[in-house]
């Protein structure tokens, strides 16, 4: 959710993917995937998310604590993204708010902001992920939802992803969505150290450019 892509001021397949357009500390099927899932932390939990991405034309690091309180889970965004010889640090936050369920489908609705301090500019974010559990194994999910940047127009969010747990340890995670106009597809691979604990790899290719992007993450659950 890096809000380095306001403005267009640089070239935008490389920031919707290198600085990982996560929605925050609480985001996505876990870490640096761009499709949310609807899962929330179960209460009195927490989690941190540390994850680095880099493409051609810029990189990012993101710190992601977040905790469940009452009917939503409350997350921090510090990331910081950089292009070239300048960096630039982002702070923002993020609520993920338990939504009705049918059963095997989940919704729920997040909301989060964040801004960029050097440069100025600020980013909201607002949408709804739906999950499918198809099986014990397999989970589909869809967002749908908008990105405003500063004054500029709203864009359209919109991803769909699945996961596909090939036993207890070892998960493959496959997304395509569209963010800040820029289309792109990632494959990636999840790995548990043990039962709260977790290692994600990935690649991202942008349609259109051909430009791939990188990410390694590491996740971390807690109670408290």
């Amino acid at each position: 959710m890096e809000i380095v892509a306001a403005g267009g001021r640089l070239r935008r397949e490389g920031i919707a993917l290198a600085v990982a357009s996560a929605a925050g500390a609480a985001s996505a099927m876990g870490g640096h995937f761009d499709v949310d899932d609807a899962a929330v932390l179960a209460p009195e939990r927490c989690q941190i998310e540390l994850w680095t991405t880099g493409g051609e034309s810029a990189r990012a690091w993101h710190a992601g604590p977040a905790c469940r309180l009452g009917a939503v889970e409350l997350g921090l965004i510090l990331d910081q993204v950089s292009t070239g010889e300048r960096r630039d640090p982002v702070a923002g936050a993020q609520l993920k708010w338990v939504g009705a369920w049918l059963p095997r489908v989940e919704g729920v609705v997040v909301v989060a902001a964040a801004r960029n301090t050097t440069r100025g500019e600020s980013l909201v974010t607002a949408y709804v992920p739906v999950t499918w559990s198809v099986s014990a194994a397999l989970q589909l999910h869809a967002n749908l939802g908008v990105d405003r940047t500063g004054g500029s127009a709203h864009t359209r969010r919109l991803g769909a992803a699945g996961e596909w747990a090939l036993d207890h340890r070892v998960t493959l995670l496959a997304e395509r969505f569209r963010t800040f106009g820029v289309v792109a597809t990632r494959l990636g691979l999840r790995v548990a150290l043990g039962e709260q604990t977790s290692v994600d790899l990935s690649g991202a290719r942008v349609s259109g450019s051909g430009n791939r992007v990188w990410g390694l993450g590491w996740n971390w659950e807690f109670g408290r």
